[in-house]
């Protein structure tokens, strides 16, 4: 097993003028969770394009599970063996939630229907209730269950909680690091709230276009926020 879950060594990418990633390194551990922060626009979506081989780079290298990305015949084995989340959360809207959860499960020799009734109940997720008519948390509750029942190594999470409310954040994230913890997956994912790091409690970087701050920067952040929260909360109010 690779020491490395995710590397990357100088990886570049522009889109005609613009630069989307300049020279990108990352190393994260394998059994981690991995936060990828920042603003919409720095590149996370590029990067885990990149590490899918949907995109390839035009500059440097990623490793993925000890496999080279941007090898077709590798990146089959690496698709094989992790789970992905868009960020888009499109998946087939003529099923219902227990049609793609069938329809998915032959293609995946590794399927955990262990996992897959875990989560059906966990999540709360109707079996019949067709795709269209889930709301945009359930649809992340039924994407991530696809990604975790099929006994992945790795899930890449690309923006997994946007557009949830904070009582469904909070359950999404709980069950992230209790897979994390209990399975020994790796947990890669991306986002451009500054909260869910602080709630993961994590040593994350902040990934601000394409340079990662350390730990020590992001709980210097985080130390700033609170402090502007609590002075809000002080305030004087003159009546």
């Amino acid at each position: 097993m690779s020491e490395w879950a995710i590397e990357t060594n100088g990886l570049k990418k522009s889109f005609q003028a613009r630069s989307a990633l300049d020279g990108l390194d990352l190393t994260i551990p394998t059994g981690s969770i991995f936060g990828f922060l920042g603003r919409n626009g720095a590149g996370k979506t590029t990067t885990i394009k990149i590490l899918l081989n949907l995109l390839h780079a035009d500059a440097g290298s990623a490793h993925v599970l000890g496999r080279a990305a941007a090898d077709p015949q590798q990146s089959i084995e690496i698709r094989r063996r992790i789970g992905f989340v868009t960020e888009d959360k499109e998946l087939y809207p003529y099923m219902t939630v227990e049609q793609i959860i069938r329809f998915t499960r032959p293609f995946l020799p590794r399927w955990r229907e262990d996992l897959e009734r875990r989560y059906l109940q966990l999540f709360e997720l109707p079996p019949k209730r067709k795709i269209p008519d889930l709301s945009k948390g359930m649809r992340s509750k039924l994407m991530l269950l696809l990604a975790i029942s099929r006994g992945a190594e790795l899930l890449i999470l690309d923006e997994p909680t946007d557009g949830l409310d904070p009582v469904v954040v909070e359950e999404v994230l709980r069950e992230l690091v209790s897979t994390a913890a209990s399975e020994g997956t790796t947990i890669f994912f991306s986002s451009h709230q500054l909260n869910l790091f602080h709630a993961l409690g994590t040593g994350s970087p902040i990934f601000t276009h394409t340079f990662p701050w350390s730990a020590m920067a992001l709980a210097a952040v985080l130390s700033a926020i609170l402090f502007a929260a609590a002075a809000r909360i002080i305030q004087p109010v003159d009546f």
